[in-house]
């Protein structure tokens, strides 16, 4: 059984030729010494600093071999029966637009995207949405976990060229210079994201019952009715209309 909190391999059914290939471990710059586990605070990528950079061209290039810190909701963890986070400290393998029905587009950064990271912790592995990603620093605690269960695993460590490599790599996407066609590319994305409308909690009930029409709930019986949820791993609310 899959113990609960970790990041899920994906499906079992999952063709082996659509996973990821692991970068690093056939990438020979990053042999050499192992890195000291507060090394990996050094390449960690934190919310703010996705949000920042999700539109940048430099993106999808930066991020992979880098960490994040991912929270995962818990249900009934708490004495009162109610969510609590496990954070985890995880490398980014890849980061992908994903347009199938099982990983529909999230608001971050106050944009819509489709973008999710592949993250790998220990031998499991999964898509994770960017909102899941925290901004604190990881805990001594975190960083012991990942290298225990990296050790089981059999996975090789992180080496202080991976640290020096993602390291270069982050200092240089802060002073990143722009071809004219980047700025063309830059500009058409966030004009495309400013005409994407926002609806209201109650625009997205109105348009999935009917707008009130004939034969459908009624528009004051939709907003004022209290509805039943749970909450999903990604601590969502699932609304059940009753």
């Amino acid at each position: 059984m899959r113990e609960r909190g970790r990041p899920a391999v994906g499906n079992d059914d999952e063709d082996e030729d659509e996973k990821p290939e692991r970068g690093r471990a056939s990438e020979p710059m990053w042999s050499g010494p192992l890195a000291t586990l507060p090394d990996l605070e050094r390449i960690r990528l934190s919310r703010g600093v996705l949000e920042k950079w999700l539109l940048e061209p430099f993106f999808a290039a930066l991020v992979p071999g880098c960490f994040v810190r991912i929270g995962l909701q818990i249900p009934g963890q708490r004495a009162d029966g109610g969510t609590s986070t496990l954070y985890r400290a995880a490398e980014v393998v890849e980061v992908k637009d994903m347009a199938d029905a099982a990983h529909g587009s999230y608001s971050f950064a106050g944009k819509q995207t489709r973008k999710y990271l592949y993250l790998e912790f220990g031998c499991q592995r999964s898509w994770y949405p960017m909102a899941s990603i925290s901004n604190g620093a990881f805990e001594e605690l975190e960083l012991l976990s990942w290298h225990m269960v990296r050790e089981v695993a059999k996975l090789p460590m992180v080496t202080v060229a991976q640290i020096q490599d993602r390291r270069a790599a982050i200092q240089s996407a802060e002073n990143y210079h722009y071809s004219e066609a980047e700025i063309t590319r830059k500009v058409q994305q966030e004009l495309s994201q400013k005409a994407q409308p926002m609806l209201t909690t109650r625009q997205k009930l109105l348009a999935q019952h009917g707008g009130g029409s004939s034969g459908g709930a009624a528009p004051s019986d939709l907003v004022a009715k209290p509805h039943k949820f749970q909450r999903n791993v990604f601590g969502q609310a699932i609304i059940e209309h009753s």
